[in-house]
């Protein structure tokens, strides 16, 4: 069915700007934090694409896309120092084979006590 349309698509001339891949792309605020301070995460598909629909957890937190298509997700990091991780998946349509599509990543981040 995806062949069928880019062929329609193809043949007719209308000019569809589109992207020619779509990756995951994925943010943090720091890497370093003191204790009881706000992570923040950031992630989406190409050039944060709503098209892709994504659907994105982190932590298996599943978090909706806002309208700018990127998903935000804060959390307060743990009062305790030592290195933190949080998996961050991203289930999208990928529009150039009409499939769906799952790219995860993990992120590190650092909690350090306070100097003195």
């Amino acid at each position: 069915e995806n062949n069928y349309i880019n062929f329609c698509l193809s043949k007719s001339h209308v000019i569809i700007e589109d992207f020619d891949s779509y990756s995951m792309i994925a943010g943090q605020n720091s890497n370093i934090f003191s204790p009881g301070s706000v992570l923040e995460l950031k992630a989406g598909i190409g050039a944060f694409s709503r098209y892709s629909k994504p659907n994105i957890s982190f932590g298996g937190n599943t978090v909706p896309i806002n309208d700018e298509g990127f998903a935000l997700y804060r959390k307060k990091v743990p009062v305790t120092p030592g290195l933190y991780k949080i998996p961050i998946r991203v289930r999208f349509i990928n529009p150039i084979f009409g499939k769906e599509e799952i790219k995860e990543v993990t992120i590190e981040y650092k909690v350090v006590k306070a100097c003195d």
